[in-house]
């Protein structure tokens, strides 16, 4: 392929933009950076970060018949009332279309936006249950920063298979140590830096089967967790004791619930 694949951001679909904005500013301190409207997905939308970059994006469906809120309604349920969780996840790289058809070659599904300016989504059935988009690379924001998004915790039903297509399908291959999530099988996958950490569900504990139920997860494969770093765990642990936040710390993790975060399990390491 020639070219990485870098976790940039992900997109998070909300019943309540502005409900949603005013927790991801109170819990990660994050701060809007741009709003606007999808036209196209018909969606309101909301750009967060810490020094002007975007660090993640919340969405709000404005009518029924979107595939976003298509999306939520599949997986409402009495813990979820509206569906809220995960959307997409976008990647970035200095060739875009060059990483998309290098996927396709390798047996993933790629979708073309078609508008000329590189961006593709990639199917689910590629990225074993991870709906994902490919980007040009986007400006560098520095500055000081209380979280930065490290990468992305994704169940998959045979560990092996997947290590091996990310390898070949995005040049990603086993990388460092990696955390025990779950208490399953993991291993954690990048290139210079982590992209994904792959948990093995085909022995799922009662936690795993409950969250591949709700989210109703095919084949048992999908996004489980976004990972975010922080420079002080204990300062962050502090933060969030200050604001009376409930989170659980454990292998010096800590871990917000989806229920708090509207529907994303969230991960905070050092």
């Amino acid at each position: 392929m020639g070219v990485e694949v870098n976790i940039s951001h992900y997109a998070v679909a909300v019943n309540n933009l502005s409900e949603a904005i005013d927790t991801y500013n109170r819990v990660l301190g994050l701060e809007i950076t741009e709003r606007g409207e999808n036209p196209w997905g018909n969606f309101s939308w909301a750009q967060m970060g810490f020094a002007g970059e975007q660090a993640i994006q919340l969405i709000q469906p404005n009518s029924d018949d979107t595939h976003v809120k298509r999306t939520m309604q599949s997986r409402i349920h009495k813990e979820n009332p509206y569906g809220e969780g995960y959307y997409i996840s976008v990647w970035q790289s200095e060739d875009p279309i060059a990483a998309a058809k290098h996927v396709e070659s390798h047996g993933g599904r790629i979708i073309d936006r078609g508008d000329g300016s590189g961006v593709h989504w990639i199917h689910q059935s590629a990225a074993h249950g991870l709906f994902m988009e490919i980007v040009p690379v986007k400006d560098i924001f520095d500055g000081d920063k209380l979280l930065e998004l490290s990468h992305l915790i994704l169940l998959v039903n045979n560990l092996e298979i997947a290590v091996e297509n990310f390898s070949k399908r995005f040049h990603w291959g086993k990388i460092g140590p990696s955390n025990d999530y779950l208490d399953a099988d993991a291993q954690t996958i990048g290139n210079t830096n982590e992209q994904l950490a792959l948990v093995d569900s085909s022995n799922p504990t009662t936690q795993m089967s409950n969250y591949i139920t709700n989210n109703t997860l095919k084949n048992s494969q999908g996004f489980y967790a976004g990972c975010w770093k922080t420079k002080s765990l204990n300062n962050f642990q502090q933060r969030l004791d200050s604001q009376g936040i409930d989170y659980v710390i454990d292998n010096e993790l800590i871990f917000l619930s989806s229920s708090l975060m509207h529907g994303i399990n969230t991960v905070i390491t050092e």
